[in-house]
């Protein structure tokens, strides 16, 4: 297996995002403690938009380790990638709606990690055409 320098920004890009969302999180976590000193529940649309992000990068992730270790081979049509493809661009702006009505820190990540989410999968998209 042979990575090429744009597999590894690729993957470099996807981790941050993850690691962004995800500390972003704990972050907005710790600082909404109430007077109990236990931390306030997140609303509903934050959470959707941190489990569409992570959900969407790890599809992503999966696809782009099912490319390195060709488990699914990659044509035009072929149905695995085109609806990997197809999911993923739908959690990614699934991610960025919900993440314009969070709240704090997450709403800025989420946002931030869906518009690099849609980049990722349009470019898995006319990888997937050229090969």
């Amino acid at each position: 297996m042979h990575l090429s320098s744009a597999t590894v920004a690729v993957l470099l890009i996807s981790f941050a995002d993850l690691g962004l969302v995800g500390m972003a999180t704990l972050w907005d976590a710790r600082s909404r403690r109430n007077s109990n000193g236990r931390a306030d529940s997140l609303r509903w649309p934050t959470k959707i938009s941190v489990a569409s992000a992570i959900a969407g990068q790890l599809l992503y992730l999966v696809l782009v380790a099912a490319w390195l270790f060709r488990w699914v081979r990659f044509y035009p049509g072929a149905p695995v990638p085109t609806n990997a493809i197809v999911v993923g661009l739908i959690l990614a702006l699934v991610a960025l709606i919900a993440g314009v009505f969070s709240q704090g820190l997450t709403r800025w990540a989420t946002m931030f990690a869906a518009v690099m989410m849609i980049g990722l999968w349009l470019l898995a998209a006319v990888a997937s055409a050229a090969v």
